[in-house]
């Protein structure tokens, strides 16, 4: 996170010759993994066929924890800008209020709701006491309770929730329960439609080119190829040997090309609108910031949908899950194939006694063209069954059975 910020900030600078405390301003918006777009990926059948269960979980895990952590160095830019005649004062803030107030509490809210939210639900399932649709639509209240909470004390309610999904979902208890109920999948869905719906209303085309504020067309363009490019690559390729989770250099270059920018960035440029103008800051830095962070989103959702169906990891660490389905596909393959013109001899054992007991003896097939010909094959004995008239063979009613007594 540190590292996609600092880049960031020094991309911008160089691209826009922007002051270095814009720079970063603008960095900290799009240094954060989105955790709605990173679910392309993370689930649905592309992700399970072709994405290792390793990678999944670390993308996951970084788009949800990043989501919260970017506020510290929103907060730094910020209070920097606030308070440029005492540094000091600026870093103790930030200190006391980005990460205590901010980061640590809100950490600390979101495992005690989690973990007390899991336990009440797990004793009401015990004790029949929730209906389906409220055993359903129980993560969806406790998110909602949470941003509500979380918010009214004017800490980072989106780390909050996350830390909160993470002590919920800890043992995979609720996901188990409501798995055959896909519910995840439609919440996931519904986030992303209305966000690519919502991104395509307020994108600024007007302010794409603005040379009297150094907003070049080209610049634009640029500062997001070397975003894209150089936000997060190196530093995987570099880090990836201290990544147990990552275990190839593909899976690498996977997870480090693939960090996409989205509704947080224009979260945090709404928060970062609002510290502006209540504190008088020129509102020259919030029309330079909007623009900039809206074009790389942009090209961060164009860019990583088109070539993220193009990362095929391969067979080689496909991690598909044998099934029951497939088991049992497997031994069906096995059994006789009884065709017509084929003839089935069921007899009585020979040590006699009232209970009827059956047994495959021999098989015969008669292809069509013995047929015409008037001859046929004997096929050696491929089935030997015993069992009670129950335990026969499904369907043997429709071939022609002739018992010998």
């Amino acid at each position: 996170m540190a590292s996609m910020w600092a880049i960031s900030g020094v991309i911008i600078h160089l691209v826009f010759q922007f002051p270095w405390l814009d720079s970063f301003l603008i960095a900290s918006c799009v240094a954060p993994t989105d955790p709605i777009l990173a679910n392309s990926v993370i689930k649905g059948r592309f992700a399970e066929k072709r994405v290792p269960r390793n990678v999944r979980n670390i993308l996951a895990a970084e788009s949800g924890s990043n989501d919260g952590l970017g506020f510290p160095f929103l907060y730094l830019t910020l209070y920097l800008m606030i308070y440029s005649d005492n540094t000091g004062k600026a870093i103790g803030k930030w200190f006391y209020m980005a990460w205590a107030y901010e980061v640590l509490l809100s950490v600390l809210i979101g495992a005690v709701v989690g973990y007390a939210a899991r336990k009440l639900l797990y004793l009401a399932e015990s004790y029949c006491l929730i209906d389906k649709e409220s055993f359903l639509s129980y993560s969806i209240a406790l998110t909602l309770f949470l941003l509500g909470t979380v918010g009214l004390i004017a800490s980072d309610d989106l780390l909050a929730v996350f830390t909160a999904g993470t002590a919920f979902a800890w043992d995979d208890w609720f996901h188990k329960e409501t798995k055959e109920a896909h519910l995840q999948e439609v919440i996931d869905m519904l986030f992303n439609i209305s966000f690519f719906v919502y991104f395509g209303t307020i994108i600024p085309w007007s302010m794409f080119n603005i040379p009297t504020l150094g907003l070049d067309l080209w610049r634009f363009f640029v500062c997001a190829i070397l975003i894209l490019i150089f936000r997060r690559l190196p530093i995987m390729l570099l880090l990836c040997k201290f990544i147990p989770v990552i275990k190839t250099w593909r899976e690498a270059v996977f997870a480090g090309w693939f960090g996409p920018m989205g509704v947080g960035a224009l979260y945090y440029i709404m928060v970062a609108r609002a510290y502006m103008e209540s504190h008088e800051i020129n509102p020259v830095s919030y029309d330079t910031i909007y623009p900039i962070v809206s074009f790389v989103v942009l090209s961060s959702v164009v860019v990583h949908g088109v070539t993220i169906p193009l990362f095929h990891l391969g067979s080689a660490i496909n991690t598909r899950t044998l099934t029951n389905n497939s088991m049992i596909g497997n031994f069906v393959s096995r059994l006789p194939i009884i065709r017509s013109g084929q003839q089935i001899v069921i007899q009585r054992p020979e040590s006699g006694g009232d209970e009827l007991m059956y047994k495959i003896s021999s098989v015969k097939r008669m292809d069509d063209s013995e047929t015409a010909m008037g001859g046929s094959q004997d096929i050696t004995d491929r089935e030997k069954l015993r069992g009670s008239p129950e335990q026969s063979p499904e369907g043997l009613d429709r071939q022609s059975i002739h018992s010998q007594t």
